[in-house]
């Protein structure tokens, strides 16, 4: 998996929107859009799933197939990738989203459109959460 600090990307938990552990409003020297939003979408991302602490969001060079894990590079760039952290500790697979029309644009929409997607699509809840299923089944 790869290990890109938390500089690198957005997390969002029930205290709020940060970024390398600060509060934040802004990621990579661009707004980060929509957030009373987000954090209103994470509580309902808890609710379906009451093991998830964090929701990981990066906006990276690397594309991906949607809903399909994959290793960006942590690099900043225009596609949005996901992950989800439990109480426990354990870190999910990097999943990707989307690709926006630029890096600015991915900065700015990639919390919101990513935890929207966590929220409304089982299928992008099963993906990111697929490692912590196949933990309980042995």
């Amino acid at each position: 998996m790869t290990d890109i600090p938390n500089t690198n990307y957005i997390t969002i938990n029930n205290d709020g929107v940060f970024v390398g552990g600060e509060p934040a409003t802004t990621y990579n020297g661009e707004e980060i859009g929509f957030i009373d939003n987000t954090r209103v979408f994470f509580t309902d991302v808890q609710m379906q799933n009451p093991e998830v602490q964090e929701l990981h969001v990066g906006a990276f060079e690397t594309n991906g197939r949607f809903m399909k894990a994959g290793n960006p590079s942590g690099v900043f760039g225009k596609n949005a990738w996901a992950r989800i952290k439990l109480f426990d500790g354990r870190l999910g697979p990097w999943v990707f989203n989307m690709m926006y029309e630029t890096s600015a644009n991915c900065a700015f929409y990639c919390a919101h459109r990513c935890c929207n997607n966590v929220r409304l699509y089982s299928a992008m809840r099963s993906a990111m959460l697929k490692f912590a299923n196949k933990d309980k089944q042995r």
